[in-house]
């Protein structure tokens, strides 16, 4: 049942970040028997979630949206995301976005990476959207202006080779950034970037080139998203300049 749209000033969205699933008791993964429960439990309280199209639509005041969304991410191409949590995001027609650094990806070493054949199947559900993580992976912050605008155009244009898809968004590998990589993001064309700390998002918060994202990790539950979307953490929205 489609969840009504509410006032934009009304409207608070948490973008959740995974990594990788069922991969023992690793920090970042997190168990796909778990990864359902998290998005029923989403669904099951009146959540909406939606592709990070739909924020950068909202973000825009193109389209407003429930008054509590999720948008799931999913970093660094890891080979479970199609093994163990692809299934579970088409049974339950769930949207999402892969966050992909693509040198890695074009060299799989230990064929720890999805291939670029099950991203281009995910994306043709319908059900999937690409980020680039940079090219090489590596923290732009280190990069001359020339060297980081390189890392950003050459992702950009290899994921739109592959997937038919030109990514909207971009998603700091290791989650650094500042001032000046943040505008170099913008001026490269992205309509908008993803650190790693977390923190609700609504509408005049925050810099469309420094949006939150909420870890979920390897002990995170469904009580761990209970208390994510709760009034007292949904409140905690904080207007941040940018390059902080």
């Amino acid at each position: 049942m489609a969840i009504a749209a509410s006032p934009y000033e009304d409207t608070r969205i948490l973008v959740l970040m995974y990594h990788a699933f069922d991969r023992g008791k690793e920090p970042l993964t997190v168990d796909g028997w778990q990864f359902e429960r998290q998005l029923l439990w989403l669904r099951d309280n009146g959540i909406a979630i939606v592709p990070t199209s739909a924020l950068a639509m909202f973000l825009r005041k193109e389209k407003p949206l429930p008054k509590r969304a999720a948008v799931i991410t999913i970093d660094d191409g890891d080979k479970s995301v199609h093994a163990v949590a692809w299934p579970i995001l088409k049974k339950l027609e769930v949207p999402f976005t892969l966050a992909l650094p693509t040198k890695l990806m074009n060299e799989n070493k230990k064929h720890r990476m999805l291939t670029w054949d099950q991203v281009r199947e995910m994306v043709d559900s319908g059900l999937c959207e690409v980020a680039s993580h940079g090219h090489e992976h590596k923290s732009i912050v280190h990069f001359s202006n020339e060297q980081a605008v390189r890392q950003l155009e050459t992702s950009r244009d290899i994921l739109e080779k592959e997937t038919g898809q030109r990514p909207i968004a971009f998603v700091y590998p290791l989650g650094a950034f500042d001032a000046r990589t943040s505008a170099l993001v913008e001026k490269v064309g992205y309509s908008m970037a993803f650190k790693a700390s977390g923190a609700p998002i609504g509408m005049d918060c925050c810099d469309p080139y420094a949006l939150p994202r909420m870890g979920i990790v390897h002990q995170d539950t469904v009580w761990s998203l209970g208390w994510y979307f709760s009034p007292s953490f949904l409140g905690r929205m904080t207007r941040l300049p940018r390059g902080r």
